[in-house]
Protein backbone atom coordinates (compact mmCIF):
# COMPACT_ATOMS: atom_id res chain seq x y z
CA UNK A 1 0.00 0.00 0.00
CA UNK A 2 1.69 3.35 -0.79
CA UNK A 3 2.71 5.80 1.95
CA UNK A 4 0.05 8.49 1.93
CA UNK A 5 2.32 11.77 1.69
CA UNK A 6 0.12 14.46 4.18
CA UNK A 7 1.15 17.96 5.47
CA UNK A 8 4.53 17.75 4.32
CA UNK A 9 6.17 21.27 6.12
CA UNK A 10 7.25 23.86 3.02
CA UNK A 11 9.34 26.54 3.09
CA UNK A 12 9.73 28.83 -0.15
CA UNK A 13 13.27 30.29 0.12
CA UNK A 14 13.50 33.95 -2.12
CA UNK A 15 15.97 36.34 -2.41
CA UNK A 16 17.66 38.85 -5.12
CA UNK A 17 20.49 37.60 -7.37
CA UNK A 18 23.63 36.06 -5.77
CA UNK A 19 21.85 36.66 -2.46
CA UNK A 20 23.27 33.70 -1.10
CA UNK A 21 20.10 31.15 -1.09
CA UNK A 22 21.88 28.38 -2.10
CA UNK A 23 24.23 28.49 0.58
CA UNK A 24 21.83 29.06 3.26
CA UNK A 25 20.19 26.31 1.95
CA UNK A 26 23.53 23.75 2.55
CA UNK A 27 23.67 25.09 5.62
CA UNK A 28 20.30 24.28 6.72
CA UNK A 29 21.32 20.52 5.37
CA UNK A 30 24.11 20.59 7.27
CA UNK A 31 22.16 21.35 11.06
CA UNK A 32 18.94 19.26 10.31
CA UNK A 33 17.72 16.28 12.37
CA UNK A 34 20.03 13.18 11.41
CA UNK A 35 16.54 11.48 11.13
CA UNK A 36 14.65 13.51 8.76
CA UNK A 37 14.70 13.19 4.69
CA UNK A 38 14.49 16.48 3.07
CA UNK A 39 13.98 17.58 -0.20
CA UNK A 40 14.45 20.33 -2.53
CA UNK A 41 12.98 21.96 -5.78
CA UNK A 42 15.18 24.51 -7.59
CA UNK A 43 14.24 26.97 -10.24
CA UNK A 44 17.04 29.00 -12.29
CA UNK A 45 16.31 31.65 -14.32
CA UNK A 46 18.94 30.45 -16.98
CA UNK A 47 18.74 27.35 -19.31
CA UNK A 48 20.55 25.13 -17.57
CA UNK A 49 20.93 24.02 -14.17
CA UNK A 50 23.51 24.79 -11.82
CA UNK A 51 22.30 24.75 -8.54
CA UNK A 52 20.75 21.39 -8.83
CA UNK A 53 24.30 20.17 -9.85
CA UNK A 54 25.86 21.70 -6.10
CA UNK A 55 23.10 20.23 -4.33
CA UNK A 56 23.85 16.53 -6.14
CA UNK A 57 27.34 16.85 -5.32
CA UNK A 58 26.30 16.95 -1.37
CA UNK A 59 23.91 14.20 -1.71
CA UNK A 60 20.84 16.21 -1.42
CA UNK A 61 17.78 14.80 -3.22
CA UNK A 62 17.16 17.62 -5.55
CA UNK A 63 14.67 18.56 -8.51
CA UNK A 64 15.03 21.78 -11.05
CA UNK A 65 12.88 23.68 -12.95
CA UNK A 66 15.33 25.78 -15.05
CA UNK A 67 14.66 28.66 -17.56
CA UNK A 68 12.77 31.15 -16.02
CA UNK A 69 10.27 31.78 -13.20
CA UNK A 70 8.21 28.17 -12.06
CA UNK A 71 5.04 30.25 -11.27
CA UNK A 72 4.36 30.67 -14.97
CA UNK A 73 2.01 28.68 -17.25
CA UNK A 74 -0.18 28.52 -14.45
CA UNK A 75 2.25 27.24 -12.66
CA UNK A 76 2.47 23.73 -14.15
CA UNK A 77 5.97 22.96 -14.71
CA UNK A 78 6.01 23.46 -10.23
CA UNK A 79 2.74 21.48 -9.97
CA UNK A 80 4.89 18.49 -11.67
CA UNK A 81 8.32 18.78 -10.64
CA UNK A 82 6.89 18.96 -7.28
CA UNK A 83 4.37 15.88 -7.41
CA UNK A 84 7.27 13.67 -9.06
CA UNK A 85 9.50 14.66 -6.17
CA UNK A 86 7.44 13.96 -3.66
CA UNK A 87 6.82 10.49 -4.64
CA UNK A 88 10.09 9.68 -5.62
CA UNK A 89 11.68 10.67 -1.98
CA UNK A 90 8.49 11.13 0.13
CA UNK A 91 10.65 13.82 2.49
CA UNK A 92 9.47 14.96 5.99
CA UNK A 93 10.26 18.51 4.57
CA UNK A 94 10.27 20.62 1.14
CA UNK A 95 12.34 23.47 0.85
CA UNK A 96 12.09 25.60 -2.34
CA UNK A 97 14.34 27.60 -3.53
CA UNK A 98 13.06 30.42 -6.20
CA UNK A 99 14.78 32.16 -8.86
CA UNK A 100 16.39 35.69 -7.39
CA UNK A 101 14.48 36.76 -10.69
CA UNK A 102 10.74 34.36 -10.03
CA UNK A 103 7.61 36.01 -7.97
CA UNK A 104 7.56 34.19 -4.86
CA UNK A 105 3.69 35.00 -4.32
CA UNK A 106 3.29 33.14 -7.90
CA UNK A 107 4.56 29.96 -6.33
CA UNK A 108 2.74 29.99 -3.32
CA UNK A 109 -0.27 30.52 -5.08
CA UNK A 110 0.29 27.05 -6.83
CA UNK A 111 1.37 25.37 -4.08
CA UNK A 112 -1.67 26.37 -1.61
CA UNK A 113 -3.94 25.42 -4.55
CA UNK A 114 -6.36 22.80 -4.50
CA UNK A 115 -4.09 20.32 -6.36
CA UNK A 116 -1.46 20.60 -3.02
CA UNK A 117 -4.55 20.66 -0.62
CA UNK A 118 -3.92 18.61 2.45
CA UNK A 119 -0.61 17.35 0.85
CA UNK A 120 1.55 20.38 1.76
CA UNK A 121 2.00 22.13 5.00
CA UNK A 122 2.99 25.77 4.06
CA UNK A 123 5.39 26.89 6.92
CA UNK A 124 7.98 30.39 7.05
CA UNK A 125 8.57 31.55 3.45
CA UNK A 126 12.22 32.99 4.08
CA UNK A 127 13.76 35.99 1.86
CA UNK A 128 17.23 37.07 2.14
CA UNK A 129 19.29 40.20 1.13
CA UNK A 130 22.06 41.83 0.54
CA UNK A 131 21.96 44.80 2.94
CA UNK A 132 24.08 47.02 0.63
CA UNK A 133 21.59 47.12 -1.86
CA UNK A 134 18.49 48.77 0.15
CA UNK A 135 20.28 52.13 -0.22
CA UNK A 136 20.52 51.37 -3.76
CA UNK A 137 17.46 53.10 -6.36
CA UNK A 138 17.77 50.03 -8.98
CA UNK A 139 16.45 48.29 -5.98
CA UNK A 140 14.47 50.04 -4.31
CA UNK A 141 12.73 50.50 -7.39
CA UNK A 142 12.59 46.97 -8.99
CA UNK A 143 9.23 45.34 -8.44
CA UNK A 144 10.63 41.84 -7.86
CA UNK A 145 12.70 42.54 -5.07
CA UNK A 146 10.33 44.88 -2.91
CA UNK A 147 7.68 41.48 -3.46
CA UNK A 148 10.18 39.11 -2.43
CA UNK A 149 10.34 41.61 1.37
CA UNK A 150 6.81 41.52 1.49
CA UNK A 151 6.24 38.36 0.87
CA UNK A 152 8.78 36.85 3.76
CA UNK A 153 7.92 35.60 7.30
CA UNK A 154 11.77 35.53 7.91
CA UNK A 155 13.80 38.43 6.43
CA UNK A 156 17.45 37.98 6.56
CA UNK A 157 20.51 40.58 6.02
CA UNK A 158 22.83 37.64 4.89
CA UNK A 159 26.46 39.07 4.00
CA UNK A 160 26.94 41.20 6.88
CA UNK A 161 30.17 40.84 7.45
CA UNK A 162 30.84 43.12 4.31
CA UNK A 163 27.53 45.69 4.89
CA UNK A 164 28.66 49.44 6.74
CA UNK A 165 26.98 50.26 9.54
CA UNK A 166 24.62 52.25 7.68
CA UNK A 167 23.76 49.67 5.58
CA UNK A 168 22.54 47.13 8.67
CA UNK A 169 20.99 50.54 10.95
CA UNK A 170 19.07 50.70 7.15
CA UNK A 171 18.25 46.72 7.42
CA UNK A 172 17.32 47.62 11.27
CA UNK A 173 15.04 50.71 9.92
CA UNK A 174 13.06 49.19 7.19
CA UNK A 175 12.34 45.91 9.21
CA UNK A 176 10.22 48.04 11.76
CA UNK A 177 7.93 49.35 8.40
CA UNK A 178 5.99 46.47 8.11
CA UNK A 179 2.52 45.83 9.16
CA UNK A 180 2.17 43.15 10.27
CA UNK A 181 5.61 42.37 11.64
CA UNK A 182 7.92 40.12 10.23
CA UNK A 183 7.83 36.44 12.61
CA UNK A 184 11.63 36.75 12.81
CA UNK A 185 14.57 39.27 11.47
CA UNK A 186 18.44 38.69 11.63
CA UNK A 187 21.58 40.00 10.18
CA UNK A 188 23.54 36.71 9.36
CA UNK A 189 27.22 35.96 7.34
CA UNK A 190 27.96 32.96 4.88
CA UNK A 191 23.87 32.23 4.58
CA UNK A 192 23.90 30.36 8.44
CA UNK A 193 20.52 29.80 8.84
CA UNK A 194 18.41 28.40 11.82
CA UNK A 195 16.65 24.93 11.25
CA UNK A 196 14.00 26.45 14.19
CA UNK A 197 13.51 29.43 11.77
CA UNK A 198 11.54 27.36 9.18
CA UNK A 199 8.86 26.28 11.94
CA UNK A 200 7.52 30.06 11.84
CA UNK A 201 4.04 30.15 10.48
CA UNK A 202 3.35 31.73 7.51
CA UNK A 203 1.50 34.83 7.14
CA UNK A 204 -0.95 35.46 3.97
CA UNK A 205 1.05 38.06 1.89
CA UNK A 206 -2.24 39.46 1.18
CA UNK A 207 -2.37 40.91 4.78
CA UNK A 208 0.91 42.38 4.50
CA UNK A 209 1.89 46.04 3.41
CA UNK A 210 4.69 47.82 1.63
CA UNK A 211 7.79 49.62 3.46
CA UNK A 212 6.60 53.20 2.64
CA UNK A 213 10.19 54.05 1.43
CA UNK A 214 10.16 51.36 -1.49
CA UNK A 215 8.68 52.51 -4.78
CA UNK A 216 6.95 50.32 -7.42
CA UNK A 217 8.42 50.24 -10.55
CA UNK A 218 8.55 48.04 -13.44
CA UNK A 219 11.43 44.91 -13.40
CA UNK A 220 14.09 45.39 -15.38
CA UNK A 221 14.42 43.23 -18.31
CA UNK A 222 17.16 40.53 -17.92
CA UNK A 223 19.09 38.79 -20.37
CA UNK A 224 20.39 35.41 -19.69
CA UNK A 225 23.35 33.59 -21.58
CA UNK A 226 24.86 30.56 -21.15
CA UNK A 227 28.34 29.26 -22.18
CA UNK A 228 29.23 25.76 -22.46
CA UNK A 229 32.86 24.15 -23.35
CA UNK A 230 33.68 20.57 -23.36
CA UNK A 231 35.64 19.18 -20.27
CA UNK A 232 39.13 19.32 -22.43
CA UNK A 233 39.32 23.00 -21.21
CA UNK A 234 40.24 23.36 -17.84
CA UNK A 235 39.55 27.01 -16.51
CA UNK A 236 42.12 29.21 -14.42
CA UNK A 237 41.16 29.94 -11.56
CA UNK A 238 43.29 32.76 -10.25
CA UNK A 239 43.08 33.89 -14.02
CA UNK A 240 39.18 33.96 -12.92
CA UNK A 241 39.97 36.21 -9.78
CA UNK A 242 42.01 38.65 -11.95
CA UNK A 243 39.04 38.90 -14.48
CA UNK A 244 36.06 39.25 -11.93
CA UNK A 245 38.32 41.73 -9.10
CA UNK A 246 39.31 43.94 -12.35
CA UNK A 247 36.37 45.90 -13.01
CA UNK A 248 38.57 46.93 -16.41
CA UNK A 249 38.43 43.17 -17.60
CA UNK A 250 34.61 42.37 -16.47
CA UNK A 251 32.17 43.82 -19.59
CA UNK A 252 29.62 45.67 -18.48
CA UNK A 253 25.89 44.86 -17.56
CA UNK A 254 27.19 41.42 -16.25
CA UNK A 255 24.98 41.16 -12.67
CA UNK A 256 25.40 37.36 -11.77
CA UNK A 257 27.17 34.73 -12.83
CA UNK A 258 27.61 31.23 -11.95
CA UNK A 259 28.75 28.28 -13.01
CA UNK A 260 30.40 24.59 -12.79
CA UNK A 261 33.48 24.26 -14.72
CA UNK A 262 36.67 22.16 -14.70
CA UNK A 263 39.74 23.40 -13.34
CA UNK A 264 43.55 21.67 -12.26
CA UNK A 265 41.76 20.98 -8.78
CA UNK A 266 38.90 19.46 -10.43
CA UNK A 267 35.22 20.50 -10.66
CA UNK A 268 34.17 24.07 -9.00
CA UNK A 269 31.48 26.33 -8.66
CA UNK A 270 32.04 29.54 -9.91
CA UNK A 271 30.09 32.62 -8.07
CA UNK A 272 29.58 36.59 -9.01
CA UNK A 273 27.33 38.72 -7.57
CA UNK A 274 27.61 42.33 -6.23
CA UNK A 275 31.48 42.50 -6.94
CA UNK A 276 32.13 39.46 -4.76
CA UNK A 277 33.73 36.47 -6.43
CA UNK A 278 34.48 32.78 -5.24
CA UNK A 279 35.51 29.99 -6.53
CA UNK A 280 35.10 26.77 -4.51
CA UNK A 281 35.81 22.96 -4.80
CA UNK A 282 32.66 20.84 -4.98
CA UNK A 283 32.05 18.26 -2.21
CA UNK A 284 31.38 15.36 -4.71
CA UNK A 285 31.21 13.92 -8.09
CA UNK A 286 28.07 16.12 -10.49
CA UNK A 287 26.63 15.19 -13.86
CA UNK A 288 29.16 17.16 -15.34
CA UNK A 289 32.12 14.85 -14.58
CA UNK A 290 30.91 12.88 -17.76
CA UNK A 291 32.66 10.38 -20.47
CA UNK A 292 34.27 12.67 -23.19
CA UNK A 293 31.93 14.50 -25.47
CA UNK A 294 29.84 15.51 -22.89
CA UNK A 295 29.64 19.44 -22.06
CA UNK A 296 31.45 19.64 -18.70
CA UNK A 297 31.61 23.44 -17.99
CA UNK A 298 28.62 25.31 -17.90
CA UNK A 299 28.34 28.76 -16.93
CA UNK A 300 25.00 31.06 -16.87
CA UNK A 301 25.28 34.91 -17.32
CA UNK A 302 22.48 37.55 -16.02
CA UNK A 303 22.74 40.92 -17.14
CA UNK A 304 21.93 44.12 -18.83
CA UNK A 305 22.88 44.39 -22.53
CA UNK A 306 25.28 41.73 -22.16
CA UNK A 307 27.70 42.21 -24.83
CA UNK A 308 28.12 38.82 -25.54
CA UNK A 309 31.10 38.05 -27.63
CA UNK A 310 33.37 40.35 -25.91
CA UNK A 311 32.31 38.64 -22.89
CA UNK A 312 33.35 35.07 -24.31
CA UNK A 313 36.66 36.11 -25.34
CA UNK A 314 37.28 37.34 -21.64
CA UNK A 315 36.41 33.51 -20.05
CA UNK A 316 38.46 32.04 -22.51
CA UNK A 317 41.17 34.06 -21.96
CA UNK A 318 41.06 33.03 -18.65
CA UNK A 319 41.73 29.12 -19.71
CA UNK A 320 45.01 27.06 -19.63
Amino acid sequence: MPTLIHNVPTNIISGFLGVGKTTAILSLFEKKPADEKWAVLVNEFGKVGIDGAVYQANGIAVKEIPGGCMCCAQGLPLQVAVNRLLAETKPQRLIIESSGVGHPGGVLKTLTGEGFKDVLKMKAGICLLDPRHLSDPAYQENELFNEQLQFSDVLLANKSDIASAEDLQLFSSMVETFSPAKQWSATITNGQLEVDWLNYDHVACSARSSPEYILQAPAQRWQTQTFHYPGAILFDGEALRHFFVDEDKLPAGVIRMKGLIRTGDGSCLLNYAAGQFELSKLAGPTDNEMADGVVSNRIEVIGLHLDVDKLEQALLACTV
